[in-house]
């Protein structure tokens, strides 16, 4: 960025874009509106349905984080990290601590981020009426692709938030701001570095001769160098589990076509920018956008597991927007070529995340009634890939069959010999497609041992963590004989979920006992399966 003495893109926008940017009052209120409108949307997502199968996994580190002062995901294993977004999992544990119920804690910090999400497109855009800004930039926040995300109770608006917040403060040259912000935006997810590089390093050379600005840096670099000294002592591994198990896999197609899919709505966006114009520099458009330049193709790299709502790709659309929301259009029709594909986008992306967390499932309800009727004790051991519901709502313990959350299966990967050594008693997990389906319209179909791996097994040879699993599993029971009850659960029309149990250690009679219950009666949303406040009286 430039020199705080040079003038230019958004360091003149108040003489250039009205007086707006000198009434902070009218931006604050409408991030306030923002922030109620956002906070009641998620809120109502933990009321009238369940949250993301994967929010609840780090949902599983606060709360052991809160009761037991232990970053880990059972309390046997010890340490790991398995939730990536720190800062994110601190603050959610805060809440838990105080007896808050942790998809409501999660519905502030986003609702919170949606708001700074606001201010950060408002003082870009800068419209020249309240009511303005409140048509143009409310639906582009509460519409978002990405706001899916944040109703299944991921940190993506939180993420987003911050990540704004720095990019607005490096156009106004508050570059002490901006580099405070980024050690947030690090610590709440470990891809925020690509995204602190782009951003910073670009400031740090044409900074290099300011002490004030060095100092800054150095005060960032000791925060960031000392947290990852201490969790590389505190977990054992250099990398967090997730970004070593994403780091496997034999093919990146959908990782490409996700990185493509979030460019489509801004397709126009270059040939708009060379016909109109822009307000900002061609510096401080680079700045904007080498970070997310840099965040796509390191994501064109990765196995994008997880990527619920393009929420990995968020910053990029970010970064987009501000660029669309700085162009000098003469008239509403030009904006509405500029906004329309985004919200059609995220209209299309909300309402399938919608439906999803919305809808009944057997799942919501089987953990708890396992516990219920003693079919699972805390002392079982369960190996899965499902690794969310489960192990959120039932004590036990725990192997994550695909690597994310068990330090033994995500170094090496996963072996016949390391579920042997682990001697589950349950077996849980998602098939990804590898297995022969049941030919039946039953809820439920309990198969033998043998019947399993003669009709239903197909192995094969991914390095695919997901799809390596279900073929792994398959062999270790080729030659477990004590695991003789295999059942597949239909959850949707095409799909189902597989358990295979050692009659021993659990028990069938009770599990399809209370499989069938889950299913006759399933449990309508997060808050009533809660004990904690607000959806439980303290």
């Amino acid at each position: 960025m430039a020199r705080s003495s040079e003038v230019s893109g958004v360091a003149h926008a108040a003489g250039e874009w009205g007086p707006w940017l000198s009434r902070p009052a009218s931006r604050w209120a409408l991030s306030g509106l923002t922030v109620s409108l956002a906070l009641g949307m998620l809120l109502l997502a933990a009321v009238v349905g369940f949250l993301h199968e994967d929010a609840y996994i780090l949902f599983i580190y606060s709360r052991h984080l809160a009761e037991t002062g232990q970053i880990s995901f059972d309390l046997v294993h010890g340490p790991a990290e398995g939730a990536t977004d720190f800062l994110w999992m601190s603050l959610i544990a805060l809440g838990v601590r105080l007896g808050v119920d942790p998809g409501f804690v999660a519905a502030g910090l986003n609702a919170m981020g949606a708001g700074a999400l606001l201010s950060a497109m408002y003082r870009v855009h800068a419209p020249a009426r309240w009511h303005e800004g409140l048509a143009r930039l409310l639906p582009l926040v509460l519409l978002s692709p990405f706001m899916g995300a944040a109703l299944g109770g991921f940190s993506v608006l939180f993420y987003v938030g911050l990540y704004a917040q720095v990019l607005v403060c490096l156009l106004h040259r508050r570059i002490h701001a901006a580099i405070g912000w980024s050690v947030l935006l690090c610590l709440t997810r470990p891809d925020a570095v690509v995204l602190s590089a782009g951003t910073l390093l670009p400031v740090l050379y044409r900074f290099r001769h300011e002490r004030r600005v060095l100092f800054s840096f150095a005060l960032a670099a000791l925060v960031g160098g000392g947290y990852f000294f201490w969790r590389k002592h505190y977990f054992g591994e250099w990398l967090p589990l997730p970004l070593m198990v994403k780091s496997q896999g034999d093919s990146l197609s959908e990782s490409l076509v996700n990185n493509l899919m979030v460019l489509l709505p801004f397709v126009a966006l270059p040939w708009l920018y060379w016909r109109f114009g822009s307000r900002l520099s061609r510096f401080d458009m680079l700045g904007i956008l080498l970070p997310a330049m840099l965040l796509w193709s390191a994501l064109a790299l990765a196995h994008q597991s997880q990527n619920i709502s393009y929420r990995f790709q968020a910053p990029i659309m970010v970064s987009l927007l501000l660029v669309a929301l700085s162009l000098r259009l003469p008239s509403w029709r030009w904006r509405v070529l500029v906004w329309l594909p985004f919200l059609l986008f995220g209209f299309k992306t909300l309402a399938g995340e919608a439906r999803y967390l919305s809808s009944a499932a057997y799942i919501n309800g089987l953990p708890q009634l396992l516990k219920q009727h003693g079919v699972v004790r805390p002392d079982t051991r369960i190996a899965l890939t499902e690794a969310g519901r489960m192990p959120y709502y039932l004590p036990a313990q725990y192997m994550d069959l695909v690597g994310l959350n068990s330090r033994e299966v995500a170094v090496g990967g996963l072996t016949v010999a390391k579920i042997q050594a682990f001697q589950p008693g349950l077996i849980f997990l998602h098939h990804a497609g590898t297995y022969e389906m049941p030919a039946s319209d039953a809820p439920f179909v309990r198969v033998s041992r043998e019947d399993f791996l003669q009709r239903y097994w197909r192995p094969n040879t991914s390095t695919d963590p997901v799809m390596r699993a279900p073929s792994v599993v398959g062999d270790y029971l080729r030659r477990a004989d004590r695991f003789d009850t295999i059942y597949f659960v239909r959850y949707s029309k095409r799909l189902f979920h597989v358990y295979a149990m050692d009659s021993r250690m659990v028990d069938p009679v009770g599990f399809e006992a209370a499989l069938a219950q889950s299913q006759a009666v399933p449990l309508k949303s997060h808050c009533l399966a809660s004990s904690y406040w607000p959806c439980q009286p303290r």
